[in-house]
């Protein structure tokens, strides 16, 4: 996923794309508070993964080592 850079559109456009690009982070959590909002909306067996540790089987096929550099990878069963 890449977030995209709108420095040269328009203000009207800089504005809706501000507001509806679901492709941007908009929150920011520790684990802590991450594990309680996953356990909230119904996961269970939570765990803090590193990349790829997974129990997805392919999950090298979509993740990618950058997006692990500075977050956290919380994986849970639903």
């Amino acid at each position: 996923m890449t977030c995209h850079d709108h420095s040269e559109a328009k203000l009207p456009l800089k504005l809706y794309r501000a507001y509806f690009d679901t492709m941007m982070h908009k929150w920011m959590y520790d684990a802590d508070p991450l594990e309680q909002l996953f356990q909230e909306a119904g996961f269970r067996e939570l765990r803090r993964c590193k990349y790829l540790d997974s129990r997805i089987p392919m999950i090298a096929d979509v993740e990618r080592p950058n997006r692990f550099s500075d977050g956290i990878c919380i994986e849970g069963v639903r």
